[in-house]
């Protein structure tokens, strides 16, 4: 396949009417309309992209599709040309790839009432506090969503409003191994 330098937010590739749209989601679980995949398939110097909490998709609706759709990306075509893609959430013929900052999945939300964590509006998996872990860069992470990522990130707002006071130093030798845009395997 050929790469389209001439590639536009939302065109349609190659042979079959399909159109592609790329998102980034950063280290809070903020999902953002990615700015210029083009540039970053070919490692081009791109302006700072401008992603905080006035550009981030809001939308409830779109933020749950879409993350009930995401998977990791083992697509032969569309956006294989852009390996910093490495997640999918398809939408009938659109695709939509999503390149990671740490983890597809950011937990950011906790109701311990309920026992769950969440990492989209209506999205959560079971909150299992004694299965958080440290990793060597001092990131939190917990048991993330099945076929997505064995390990999500937690946001560290929730770590500092409702986890703080019970974390304490990691265990002798006890560490994650979480790379970026790792899915399913073992942590």
């Amino acid at each position: 396949i050929l790469f389209n330098s001439a590639w536009r937010r939302g065109m349609a590739t190659r042979e079959v009417a399909q159109r592609e749209y790329f998102y980034y989601i950063d280290l809070t679980g903020r999902l953002y309309l990615d700015e210029d995949p083009s540039a970053l398939a070919s490692n081009q110097v791109i302006k700072e992209p401008k992603y905080n909490i006035a550009t981030c998709i809001k939308d409830v609706k779109f933020l749950d599709f879409f993350f009930r759709r995401l998977r990791p990306n083992a697509l032969q075509h569309g956006a294989c040309h852009l390996p910093k893609y490495l997640f999918v959430s398809p939408c009938g013929p659109e695709l939509n790839f999503l390149r990671v900052a740490d983890t597809p999945a950011v937990l950011s939300r906790l109701d311990a009432d309920q026992g769950r964590v969440f990492y989209a509006p209506s999205l959560s998996v079971p909150w299992e506090p004694w299965r958080l872990r440290i990793s060597q860069e001092g990131r939190l992470y917990h048991p993330g969503p099945a076929g997505v990522c064995s390990w999500a990130l937690v946001a560290s707002h929730l770590v500092s409003t409702h986890l703080q006071e019970g974390i304490g130093e990691p265990l002798p030798g006890e560490r994650v191994d979480v790379v970026a845009g790792e899915a399913g395997g073992g942590g």
